[in-house]
């Protein structure tokens, strides 16, 4: 995904260099900006104020809420903007340059967010700088559409709107990926995530473990999947299409009775999904309180269903989304080893969100049986395994 465009997508103003923090930032530099943007014309941004926005909430960037004081706006000049950059957290920060999000999230909103099939906030600047990992976007507020938030979570009449949204994601690019090379992910990216699985595995169990035993049971099954070899090809099994990947309802905004637009919102992960059921898992699995998802989930697959089948999917019959539905939840365990073992949540509210998803990952991998699917996982490559041997055809290429 290398592309050196990434690094000037405006040059900054004379003197100075792209800002890596909200207090970096100057009214010069957002004058420079919107005007690039073409929402400020001839005016200028006289002053601004700003407040951090999602603080100790585990973000992969850091967030401020730009308020605007300009001179002759136009009628687009937005009056507020949201400014994200890279993570302050070494680990997070990390982890995000080496699985190539920020540069991920940068080129969706220079050469996706437009057709991409779902709205999402308007983009004044994406900028990467490769060498130097300084990134910086420039949002459109979505204020007053906000998010539910973890704990409340979705409401059935949202969730029917979020799963007919991600059925136009996906039915928009179903089987039609290929035009996205720079989405796809390398040997090296896969290798990367394996480690980093493998690395945090043990830290997870022992923090984590007599707090949510099934979890944990599951991790450590799939920890020996990622041992094997056969999990590649499944990565990379049809009929694909694009995904956001990272489904969670901080990353939906609804309109609220103030107003607003629904959105869709940080695309660090987006990429290519088998049939798009993991973001119907996460958000059903991780959105939603449990009672809720265990008496409409079938109802709410139903609706993605149905208007996949609407815009055109025909390859894709309802018994198998379901069966991916129930697969999937394996997909969250990696999420969870993952994020919890990366994300260093700061204060009571982070803590709370954090409990409130482990809590939600626990009982819906115990409601799916997910240990029986993993136990059948492993059986199968013991056999597949078997066979190759029998006919000499050694094992598959480790990474």
């Amino acid at each position: 995904m290398k592309d050196a465009s990434l690094e000037t997508s405006l040059p900054p103003p004379a003197g100075t260099e792209v800002p890596q923090h909200i207090d970096e930032v100057t009214p010069a530099w957002l004058t420079a900006c919107l005007r690039h943007a073409g929402a400020l014309g001839t005016g200028q941004v006289r002053s601004f104020t700003h407040v951090r926005v999602g603080q100790g909430k585990g973000f992969a960037g850091h967030l401020a809420r730009i308020q605007l004081q300009c001179d002759e706006p136009l009628p687009e000049t937005p009056h507020r903007l949201i400014a994200k950059f890279a993570s302050e957290q070494d680990v997070m920060r990390g982890m995000m340059a080496d699985m190539g999000g920020y540069e991920r999230e940068v080129r969706f909103y220079r050469e996706l967010a437009d057709r991409v099939g779902v709205p999402t906030p308007r983009c004044y600047l994406a900028h990467y700088d490769q060498e130097r990992k300084r990134f910086l976007l420039l949002l459109e507020d979505m204020a007053p559409a906000a998010s539910p938030g973890v704990d409340r979570g979705l409401s059935l009449e949202q969730a029917r709107v979020v799963m007919e949204q991600l059925a136009q994601l996906h039915a928009r690019w179903w089987n039609r990926t290929d035009a996205l090379p720079w989405l796809e992910l390398d040997d090296d990216t896969i290798r990367q995530l394996r480690d980093r699985y493998q690395d945090f595995l043990p830290e997870f169990v022992a923090q984590f473990g007599d707090r949510y035993p099934t979890i944990a049971r599951v991790a450590r099954g799939i920890g020996t999947v990622f041992d094997q070899d056969e999990w590649v090809d499944d990565i990379r099994a049809g009929p694909r299409t694009l995904a956001h990947n990272d489904m969670h309802v901080e990353n939906i905004f609804l309109p609220t009775e103030d107003g607003g637009r629904f959105a869709f919102i940080d695309w660090q992960g987006v990429g290519f999904g088998r049939h798009g059921i993991g973001d119907v898992t996460r958000i059903l699995c991780m959105g939603m309180r449990a009672e809720l998802r265990r008496a409409h989930a079938d109802e709410l697959l139903r609706c993605y269903h149905d208007k996949l089948t609407e815009l055109g999917v025909t390859d894709y019959p309802f018994r198998t989304l379901k069966k991916r539905y129930r697969e999937e939840m394996m997909s969250m365990v990696i999420i969870g080893v993952l994020a919890f073992a990366a994300i260093d949540f700061e204060g009571d509210d982070s803590v709370e969100t954090q409990k409130v998803l482990g809590e939600r990952i626990e009982v819906a991998v115990r409601d799916a049986k997910v240990s029986q699917v993993l136990a059948l996982v492993l059986w199968l490559i013991r056999i597949m395994r078997f066979f190759r041997r029998l006919l000499g055809r050694g094992p598959v290429k480790r990474l």
